[in-house]
């Protein structure tokens, strides 16, 4: 997204870019968080943003994926980006703890298991065992086969939608996400502190970031409680996790923070999941001065 923004600032992307929808689906494994992408083709379909043509501008793509977390605008992006731009960003930001993204959908085909032809177990540890960098040029050749080769294409699709995804156990599509890449509590504060200050890359960057990051203020009615407010969820099995910035309407104070709830229980996470109480409890750290209190208390526990 902050690349995306900069670019853009820059010239060099076009955010009224027309896009194929339907290239954007060949990013899309079955199973893998479908219901966000039909999600963000709803939402694009009720903007009115969706030619004759199944086109959507650059610009609604990205706050499609910033809003409902789809994975397959998320692998396009990357590509549409480069790796290139995305390190220089991420070089701009001075992030020195938090990985390079991947295309998720290279993510997903090297850790099924049956991509490897073994056990989750054998497989789990086999991957494990690997360096970052081997991890990573798997991850990217598996997503280039996935996307140039038609019968390689064919063939993961055909494995995902016969093993409804990944083809193992919750627990073990928990675990499965410690070998994604990861950032740190305290790197992705830092983002959001200096987004508060419009002093992330720059003013007019950090605006355009926002603009997408708004999406909760303006679509989930949060003026009761909030004189502006933005974020960016992250919602995975066993995973709760959450950026965001804001003041209340009570004492305006600016605030800026991240959550992660992590290597969460499977019964807990479905419970925490299904009434998105993570998104609640960020937003009320904001606004509620008792909440906010016994957070700190527990943490300097």
């Amino acid at each position: 997204m902050a690349t995306y923004a900069q670019m853009v600032e820059k010239g060099q992307l076009n955010p009224n870019e027309l896009v194929s929808l339907k290239n954007i689906d060949r990013y899309q494994l079955p199973y893998i968080k479908s219901s966000d992408h039909t999600d963000a083709k709803n939402w694009l379909d009720d903007q009115d943003v969706v030619n004759a043509q199944n086109q959507a501008p650059l610009n609604d793509l990205v706050q499609a994926m910033v809003t409902f977390n789809d994975l397959a605008i998320a692998d396009y992006l990357y590509y549409k980006l480069g790796n290139q731009s995305i390190t220089n960003t991420m070089g701009v930001m001075n992030v020195k703890n938090t990985d390079k993204p991947l295309p998720f959908g290279g993510m997903y085909i090297t850790v099924k298991p049956k991509s490897g032809n073994a056990s989750f177990e054998k497989h789990f540890q086999a991957l494990k065992a690997l360096s970052k960098k081997e991890f990573r040029d798997s991850v990217l050749a598996n997503e280039k086969r996935f996307l140039s080769d038609k019968k390689f294409h064919e063939k993961m699709v055909t494995q995902f939608d016969d093993d409804q995804g990944l083809g193992i156990g919750f627990k073990e599509r928990r675990d499965i996400l410690s070998l994604f890449p990861k950032s740190t509590a305290r790197e992705m504060s830092n983002l959001m502190s200096k987004l508060q200050q419009d002093s992330l890359i720059s003013k007019s960057t950090s605006q355009r970031i926002k603009n997408f990051m708004d999406w909760p203020y303006e679509q989930e009615n949060l003026n009761t409680d909030f004189k502006y407010y933005g974020a960016m969820y992250d919602n995975r099995l066993g995973l709760l996790n959450g950026i965001d910035y804001g003041a209340s309407t009570y004492t305006e104070e600016p605030f800026a923070q991240t959550v992660f709830f992590d290597s969460l229980q499977v019964a807990f996470w479905f419970h925490m999941s299904s009434s998105l109480m993570h998104q609640d409890y960020q937003q009320r750290l904001m606004w509620d001065p008792a909440l906010r209190t016994a957070t700190q208390n527990e943490i300097n526990k």
